[in-house]
């Protein structure tokens, strides 16, 4: 089976995080993740806070995050937010377990993005 067949096997248990909660980010975690448990995250406080009581499970780090779902979505800034997500301070990638999807709609630069998803 490849990734997505075992994603739709599961789709009723999957469980869904979406880092990165501000303007673009928000209306997309509550469209993206309605019909499944979420998990997510941001770093303003304010940004989570819109979260509190809209049914979704808010993560006290990305990696909090990345650890408990089978599908991680983000939509950061930059690249190099995304870079500093995946492998600087929050260290996402190394708690990344096998088969997790990463979905990233980061405003980055696609060359950037694709170095990053090798080293992944």
């Amino acid at each position: 089976m490849d990734q997505l067949e075992l994603l739709a096997a599961k789709e009723g248990d999957m469980h869904v995080g979406f880092v990165g909660l501000g303007n673009m980010g928000a209306p997309l975690a509550r469209r993206l993740c309605a019909d499944h448990p979420r998990w997510v995250f941001d770093q303003s406080q304010t940004a989570v806070d819109t979260f509190t009581g809209a049914d979704a499970q808010v993560a006290k780090s990305a990696a909090e995050l990345a650890e408990s779902v089978d599908i991680v979505l983000t939509c950061l800034p930059t690249s190099e937010d995304l870079r500093s997500l995946l492998f600087g301070d929050q260290q996402v990638a190394s708690v990344l377990r096998a088969g997790t999807m990463l979905i990233d709609m980061t405003t980055g630069v696609p060359a950037i993005t694709r170095a990053l998803s090798a080293k992944l």
